[in-house]
């Protein structure tokens, strides 16, 4: 009956020990991604996505702009898991998605080039973007659009032309210049008409946005002697 005894006991302590390790716990390398937020290439030329971690999970944020502004076009959320090299997020009716990953002092790096921060996009739209939809030759206004970014201000001007044969009619509407701040897909200024820039990320180029139509990298600001002198 001892022996008997004995041996339950030892089966017992060997299904403890198997047990226990046959799943590590991945707590803190999950809880090292609170906080973060990344950006993604959108599925369109005018879309974007985000994710964003928190308290053990991810939101992947849809969004797309056009005409009438940006648009949450859908936001999922997933519940996260780990190995000793990927994390894993999935959600019901979604595929599962995984990022390659580093772990060192309580926090989680992500390591996957499709990932954008927005200090990547704000870096990458310095400079001047020109918008101009004007034809000559048509008797209507056509509005143009002059944007400078540089290191957190940005610079604002806007005027249309009217073409007839070859007379015209200029109007330079306003210059403004203001802060900024770089989110889901929008570049927001601190000044009028300051929500109607956007920006999108392909193939890890960024592109700067007038409501839905796409703004040039050019080397100059146009502000009201620049613009006369232009059109």
């Amino acid at each position: 009956m001892k022996r008997l005894l004995k041996c339950c006991l030892l089966i017992l302590s060997l299904f403890m020990v198997v047990g226990c390790g046959s799943k590590k716990d991945y707590t803190e390398q999950i809880n090292g991604l609170n906080g973060q937020r990344f950006l993604m290439e959108g599925d369109t030329d005018t879309s974007i996505k985000s994710i964003s971690f928190d308290e053990g999970k991810a939101v992947v944020l849809y969004r797309s702009f056009d005409g009438n502004r940006i648009h949450d076009d859908e936001a999922v959320e997933y519940t996260i898991s780990a190995d000793d090299e990927n994390i894993i997020l999935s959600s019901e009716g979604k595929d599962d998605i995984s990022f390659a990953y580093t772990f060192e002092n309580g926090e989680t790096t992500l390591n996957d080039s499709a990932l954008y921060t927005a200090d990547y996009v704000d870096e990458a739209i310095q400079g001047c973007w020109f918008y101009d939809n004007i034809i000559k030759g048509k008797v209507e206004s056509h509005y143009v659009h002059s944007l400078k970014i540089d290191n957190g201000e940005g610079e604002y001007g806007y005027g249309t032309a009217t073409y007839s044969g070859k007379q015209s009619l200029v109007n330079y509407m306003g210059h403004q210049e203001g802060s900024y701040t770089v989110g889901d897909g929008e570049i927001t200024f601190d000044f009028m008409h300051g929500e109607d820039f956007f920006f999108s990320i392909k193939n890890g180029k960024v592109s700067v946005y007038y409501f839905g139509d796409k703004m040039q990298s050019v080397d100059f600001f146009l502000d009201e002697k620049a613009f006369k002198k232009k059109y």
